[in-house]
C-alpha cells in the first residue's frame, strides 16, 4: 500500500508540473525538480558583494557620524537588468511574495560565517507606508526578515519603526538627486516597540535594495533617539555606489 501511495503522489506531482511549469525569477527558463524560484545557472552567475569587511566598506563610510552603527552588510549587486534585480523586481512588482523569506534563507546560508548576524538581538524590517502596503499586500524587506529570522533564530520586530511619508522609489530617480538629508528626516519615526527595547539592544535593520543608502539613513535617524541601542544595517542587495 505504501509503495502504490508513493507511486501515485509521483504521478500527481508530475501531472501538476507539466499542466503549472515553475519558472526561474532571474532568467525565465523553466525550472527543473530540486529547483525552488532561481534555477542552479542563476544562482551561480548571481553577482555577490565581494567586500566581507562589514565594518569598514563603501556603504558605511558615508555614515561615520553614526555612533551607534555597527555593521552595514549585503548580499548581492545590483545593476539593471541583472539577475539580483529580476529576482527583486519579481518579489517588489509581480506578487511573489514567496520569493522573500527565501532569499532571506539564501542571504543568511551564503554569509552566516562572514559575522554580520552576530551580536544581533532583533532584526526591524524597513516598513512600508499603510497605503503601500495595502496596496502591495506585503513588505518585501519584512518577508526577508523572516527567512534569516528562520535561519538564526532572532526576532523580528515590525513595532519599532513607522513609517510617515513615502516617497519616490530610488531604483527609479536619478542617482544625482536622491540623497538629500533635510529630505529624507522625518520618513521613518519611532513605533510603540521602540520603548520597551532592552539596553544594550543590537537592531539589525533590513531592506531588500540599497542605492545610495538614503532610505537606510532615513531609517537610522530615528533610532538614535535611542540611546540604549545600536544598530547593524542589512541590504539583500546594493548598487555598489561609492561614498
Amino acid at each position: 500500500m505504501p509503495l502504490v501511495f508513493t507511486q501515485f503522489s509521483k504521478a500527481c506531482s508530475s501531472l501538476f508540473s507539466l499542466l503549472f511549469p515553475r519558472f526561474c525569477k532571474g532568467c525565465g527558463r523553466r525550472l527543473t525538480k530540486g529547483e525552488a524560484h532561481v534555477c542552479v545557472e542563476c544562482v551561480r552567475r548571481l553577482t555577490r558583494e565581494y567586500a566581507k569587511d562589514w565594518t569598514t566598506n563603501n556603504r558605511i563610510a558615508r555614515y561615520y557620524e553614526l555612533r551607534q552603527l555597527q555593521k552595514m552588510g549585503a548580499f548581492a549587486r545590483y545593476r539593471r537588468d541583472s539577475i539580483a534585480a529580476r529576482i527583486v523586481q519579481q518579489l517588489k512588482y509581480h506578487n511573489h511574495p514567496e520569493l522573500g523569506e527565501w532569499m532571506g534563507r539564501w542571504a543568511y546560508m551564503e554569509l552566516a560565517d562572514t559575522g554580520l548576524f552576530d551580536g544581533i538581538d532583533v532584526i526591524v524590517p524597513i516598513p512600508l507606508t499603510r497605503r503601500r502596503l495595502r496596496h502591495r499586500g506585503y513588505n518585501q524587506s519584512e518577508l526577508i526578515a523572516l527567512g534569516i529570522s528562520k535561519e538564526t533564530g532572532i526576532p523580528v520586530n515590525i513595532n519599532v519603526l513607522r513609517r510617515t511619508t513615502y516617497r519616490k522609489p530610488q531604483a527609479r530617480t536619478d542617482i544625482n538627486k536622491r540623497f538629500d538629508i533635510e529630505k529624507i528626516k522625518g520618513i521613518f519615526a519611532l513605533d510603540t516597540g521602540a520603548a520597551s527595547l532592552p539596553p544594550d539592544t543590537h537592531i539589525l535593520l533590513v531592506d531588500d535594495v540599497m542605492t545610495t543608502g538614503a532610505t537606510m539613513h532615513a531609517a537610522m535617524i530615528p533610532l538614535q533617539e535611542l540611546q540604549h541601542v545600536k544598530f547593524s544595517t542589512f541590504a539583500w542587495a546594493w548598487t555598489g555606489v561609492r561614498a
